[in-house]
Formats: structure tokens, sequence, C-alpha cells
């Protein structure tokens, strides 16, 4: 856009061997320039911003995602230490008990893998309680877009299409 604007002197001389007096059309044209800039100005640090409308309900589902894997969190401790309390029984069964062994054996196997995949378990909870936690953390940091620069953003967008159509080839050539 801001190319075309810096086009306008070339533009301007090949319209000058058609009509004699520029000016009023000149100054609609840097006005109508102006106008963008103003809009674009505003528009890049409006795109950056979060809706209003969204904030909240963003929030609130994030907000239950991390309270739902606190909730999980705390289990997997207690049944972690379930296993490991059968894991230490089924040790000593095995001490006490020879004829017992290979039966208790395989169940010790079974115990171990079966803690190990909880104390994996444990790991990637924590892991994505510690992302989940971050992610909304930074979406508290994310400005919000506020009603009043909505409709601001909105009325020099307007501004700027009304100079716009005033530049249509009908309306500046019956104003000359």
């Amino acid at each position: 856009m801001e190319a075309k604007i810096h086009e306008a002197p070339m533009i301007y001389k090949g319209i000058e061997r058609l009509c004699s007096d520029l000016s009023l059309l000149r100054n609609r044209v840097e006005d109508y320039g102006s106008v963008v800039s103003a809009y674009l100005s505003l528009k890049k640090p409006a795109s950056l911003c979060r809706h209003l409308t969204h904030v909240g309900q963003e929030q609130d589902a994030s907000t239950e995602q991390v309270e739902l894997t606190q909730s999980h969190h705390a289990m997997v401790p207690i049944d972690l230490d379930a296993l490991q309390e059968r894991h230490e029984s089924v040790i000593q069964r095995i001490a006490n008990l020879g004829e017992t062994l290979r039966l208790a054996q395989k169940e010790k196997c079974q115990l171990k893998r079966d803690l190990e995949a909880k104390s994996l378990e444990l790991i990637a909870v924590e892991d994505e309680i510690h992302v989940k936690s971050k992610a909304l953390a930074d979406r508290v940091v994310v400005p919000t877009l506020l009603p009043d620069d909505v409709i601001e953003l909105e009325r020099h967008k307007q501004a700027m299409l009304d100079m716009q159509s005033s530049l249509s080839l009908d309306t500046w050539m019956d104003i000359a």
C-alpha cells in the first residue's frame, strides 16, 4: 500500500497531461495516505491482542485442564506407593516360602514392570502439569483487545475505505 503512495508523483505527471489543476486530487490522495498509515499503525498492534470475549473462556478451560491433571497427579503416587508395598511383600514371601518361589518371582517381575510404568507415568504427568501451567501463565501475559480499541480500529478502517472510494475515477474526474 505504501509503495503505491510513493508512486503517486509519477502518476500525477501522467494525469497532469489530461487535467491542468490536480491540487484537489493530490490533497485527497495525500489525505488517503495519511488515513491508511493511521489505520495500519493501529491494526498491527491490535492483531497481536486477544479479544476480550475469548480470554475468560480460554483461562477457564486451561484452569480446568490443570486441575484435572493435578487430581490425576495426586492419585499416581498413591498407586505407586501401593505397588511398592506389594513389591516388598512379594520379595519377603520369596525369602520365607520356598515352595511358592516360582510363582512369587513371576509376580515380582510383573510388579517391577508396573512400578517402572507408574514411575514413567508420574514423570509424564508432572511434565504435563508443567506444560499446561506454563501455557496458562502465557495466556495471562498476552494483552487483551478492549472493546474501545476494536471500535477505534473499525472507525479508522471505515475512514480509509471512504477515502479510497472517493479516489475512484468517476469521483475525482467530476471534481476536476
